[in-house]
């Protein structure tokens, strides 16, 4: 399987549409959102389940993870066999907001979880960081789903309001009934229980140590002031309860990064307590077999308390969330957990029971978890090959077939590698002269208008060879309104990739328009970085009369395979329309127009201010606003005279709403 990100992982040929060559569909990437790459034991053991999944289940299917640490979980999953480096190095990316936002927005389903992501116990920030990314999917229309989380606490009606506006409509997994209660408290269903992860890992064989077995601890940093005194008198209780029974302690970190020093501590501040580190990278078999040397476990992390019910060790839960109260009854074991405050008499009584009488969690309540986590594993791998499922019905419709409307426009759903290869096809076949069109809100809008230009608009969109999605706005507006679009295809992102192939294949290009000297200049940039690329003219776009038409006359004599124009929408579109019908060229001539669709050149497209940019009289936007898809408001920033075009945003909005509002009122 292809693990990354990169352009595509091919599932099935897909024609082209003319009899070429076929190409492989691009299926857009499951993205993984957690708290990955902090170093937490639990929540790596997590990752290392569901990548495992997705390897077995879904292997067509690229993934994402949003890791905190990229180099530092692709050396894991590499380490753990689950991907080579090359796959593991396209398997992840950085977990800030504005890249995870931009990773949103290119992916095909975003998984948040598992793990307690949705809660307010720890962090707020941390609460709206996995809401927003959860928003802005549903938002941009990308499918989401809340994966085998425990919700809560949401402490705040403003954290319960943004909770269930983002999980609206999104298919939820919840690994505890505490939060499945929760979350169809707020009007959300159905809300299916499955279970942690890590509970469908291999059972491994209980290894008994008698007496002789140390008693493992898994403490968390109290977080509030004197709270590192409150860990020292906690672990200080429970270490002399054991020590009366000649039981050695061992302290293990589960975030061994950031919690290292506060561990080095407090093992110092109590002697009898041996400090347990295992590297960061540890795997979750590496894990349970360290758990398997111990006599018991005390916890206040959920995940020690997985771990060791995997182990087959007595437990004893120190409950500072109410999920690991919830566990110890799942796991068949009444009265075992202590909650705060933990008053050091009852915490050695408590530990005294477990020594004594202490018995492992009930085996057919391990099976139980474990069936579920597997049931949840297999619905998560379910939703990662619906992704793949259009793409391999694909061969049955070409993409000319699979043409949509958006507010009575076409939209061709083809990816950038699709339009490159379509458009390649063109250039080096026979027939008529192609036209593209990069279609975007504004130019959709134009076409709504009143009046004689806009009906000729709407004509020329609607007979264009290949249209695609250019911005962000219709790549929601598509699946808002239910179509199946791969993504954006950004006009400037099409002309580069076809100016690689121009120089790749030789096809002669032809530049025309911008400011007197910009499309020369864009040309000589474009051969340095291109060397071997034939630019067979250029010409500006403030041409009039007579030197438009002996401009016309040289571009008609250069026989370009593609022309790229640069002359702003919609004019730029309408012109070319005019050059492909023949009507543009043979009225300049002087000559009868031909009465078939013909130009100058086998492929015409406008490219609006990328000559401008080539030419570097201007900057495109950093790829972290390209991946935010706001680079329309980037230009706006450049160009402030552009900020009256946004006013078609909002009644781009609003139509589609209204287009979509139509559609129910219909009953389809």
């Amino acid at each position: 399987m292809g693990a990354g990100g990169g352009p595509a992982v091919g599932v099935g040929p897909v024609g082209a549409g003319g009899g070429g060559p076929r190409r492989q569909a691009v299926v857009r990437p499951v993205l993984l959102s957690g708290y990955y790459g902090f170093g937490n034991a639990g929540d790596e053991a997590i990752l290392e389940m569901v990548v495992s999944a997705l390897r077995t289940g879904a292997p067509g299917v690229p993934f994402r993870v949003l890791t905190a640490d990229p180099e530092g979980t692709a050396r894991r999953l590499v380490a753990l066999g689950l991907l080579t480096a090359p796959e593991a190095h396209e398997a992840v990316a950085a977990r800030g907001p504005l890249q995870a936002l931009g990773e949103v927005a290119r992916a095909g389903l975003l998984v948040s979880g598992g793990g307690g992501l949705l809660q307010e116990g720890t962090s707020r920030r941390s609460l709206l960081y996995y809401v927003g990314l959860l928003l802005w999917a549903r938002l941009l229309g990308v499918p989401r789903t809340v994966f085998a989380q425990g919700v809560g606490p949401l402490w705040r009606p403003a954290s319960r309001w943004l909770t269930r506006l983002a999980l609206a409509g999104a298919p939820l997994s919840v690994r505890d009934e505490p939060s499945r209660r929760l979350l169809e408290g707020l009007g959300l269903s159905p809300v299916h229980l499955t279970a942690d992860p890590v509970f469908a890992a291999p059972l491994p064989s209980p290894e008994r140590l008698g007496a002789q077995g140390p008693l493992a601890v898994i403490l968390r940093p109290h977080p509030k002031p004197g709270g590192f005194e409150r860990d020292v008198g906690l672990l200080a209780a429970i270490a002399e309860e054991a020590r009366s029974r000649q039981v050695p302690v061992h302290l293990l970190p589960f975030q061994p990064g950031p919690e290292r020093d506060w561990a080095a501590r407090l093992a110092q501040a109590v002697p009898p307590v041996r400090l347990v580190q295992l590297p960061e990278g540890t795997g979750l078999q590496a894990w349970l077999a360290q758990f398997r040397a111990y006599r018991a476990v005390v916890s206040a992390r959920y995940h020690g308390l997985a771990f060791g019910a995997l182990a087959g060790k007595p437990l004893l839960a120190l409950a500072v969330d109410p999920k690991l109260v919830a566990l110890t009854h799942e796991l068949g074991l009444e009265g075992g957990s202590l909650e705060p405050p933990f008053d050091p008499g009852q915490v050695r009584q408590a530990v005294a029971r477990l020594l004594d009488e202490g018995r492992p969690p009930r085996p057919e309540a391990v099976a139980h978890l474990r069936t579920r986590a597997q049931e949840g594993l297999e619905g998560l791998v379910r939703l990662a090959r619906a992704l793949a499922e259009p793409a391999t019905a694909a061969p049955r419709l070409s993409w000319r077939d699979r043409r949509f409307p958006v507010l009575g426009l076409p939209i061709d759903p083809v990816s950038l590698d699709e339009a490159v290869a379509i458009i390649s096809e063109w250039c080096e076949g026979e027939g008529p002269a192609r036209q593209v069109i990069t279609s975007n809100p504004e130019l959709v809008m134009h076409a709504q208008t009143p009046g004689e230009e806009s009906a000729r608009l709407r004509e020329v969109m609607t007979r264009a060879d290949l249209i695609v999605a250019d911005g962000v706005g219709l790549v929601w507006a598509a699946r808002f309104l239910g179509y199946a679009l791969p993504g954006r295809v950004a006009g400037a992102d099409l002309a580069e990739r076809l100016c690689e192939e121009a120089a790749r294949r030789g096809w002669r290009l032809f530049l025309w328009g911008g400011e007197p000297g910009v499309a020369n200049e864009a040309a000589q940039r474009l051969r340095a970085r291109w060397p071997g690329l034939r630019v067979v003219g250029t010409v500006h776009g403030y041409l009039r009369g007579a030197e438009e038409a002996e401009a016309l006359e040289r571009l008609r004599q250069a026989r370009p395979d593609l022309l790229l124009v640069g002359l702003g929408a919609p004019r730029q579109e309408l012109w070319i329309d005019g050059l492909r019908r023949g009507e543009e060229l043979a009225s300049r001539a002087g000559r009868p127009a031909p009465g078939r669709e013909w130009g100058p050149a086998r492929v015409m497209m406008g490219v609006g201010g990328v000559l401008d940019v080539w030419a570097g009289r201007k900057r495109r936007a950093p790829r972290w606003v390209q991946a935010l898809g706001l680079e329309w408001a980037y230009r706006v920033l450049q160009e402030p005279a552009r900020v009256r075009r946004l006013a078609a945003l909002p009644r781009f909005v609003a139509a589609v709403v209204a287009e979509r509002l139509a559609v129910r009122g219909n009953g389809e």
